[in-house]
């Protein structure tokens, strides 16, 4: 009976302690974060080819580790036309820590015309987008497409590059 009450107070003062260490160091309540997608969810691209056509710039975000929505401009063909893209991407890996993942998503390509705004572009990449230690971000991909001035091309690709920055997550911990 005497080792049953020992190993009671054992267990109660364990979790009085833990408690109390808790209050005193908050610190390690806290986890690092490894995956680098949910750091650092924001990123400016620079990129060739791709949905609008020819070269432009963009911002995506991943909404979680897998979702990621991108907004874009630039031209889309040498006579200086103007484009606009807005998509999304799932990224399959995107929960693991990995810093290499394949993705496939859905963009909509559009142009400004006289009085309105028209879509030109449907625009379905399956690719790979790599996040380095340095936060600088490449990907690469291959893409089905339905473009309305390219009717016999239905396969496009394109390469992307950028840097990725954090809005919400500051340092290398989070609050569990």
């Amino acid at each position: 009976m005497k080792q049953v009450l020992a190993f009671i107070l054992i267990i109660i003062s364990s979790f009085i302690y833990a408690n109390e260490f808790q209050e005193i160091f908050p610190e390690k309540d806290r986890k690092i974060v490894w995956n680098r997608r949910e750091k650092y969810p924001a990123a400016i691209n620079l990129y060739a080819l791709g949905p609008i056509g020819l070269i432009g710039v963009s911002f995506d975000y991943f909404i979680n580790q897998k979702l990621n929505i991108e907004a874009g401009a630039g031209i889309r063909s040498f006579e200086n036309d103007p484009g606009f893209t807005l998509g999304l991407k799932y990224n399959f890996l995107g929960k693991t820590p990995l810093n290499l993942t394949p993705y496939v998503g859905i963009f909509n390509g559009f142009e400004p015309t006289e009085n309105s705004i028209r879509n030109y572009n449907i625009y379905i990449p399956f690719g790979l987008h790599r996040l380095k230690r340095d936060r600088f971000t490449w990907s690469v991909e291959v893409a089905f497409q339905y473009n309305v001035y390219r009717k016999d091309e239905y396969f496009f690709g394109g390469f992307r590059m950028g840097y990725r920055f954090g809005f919400k997550k500051k340092g290398l911990f989070k609050k569990k």
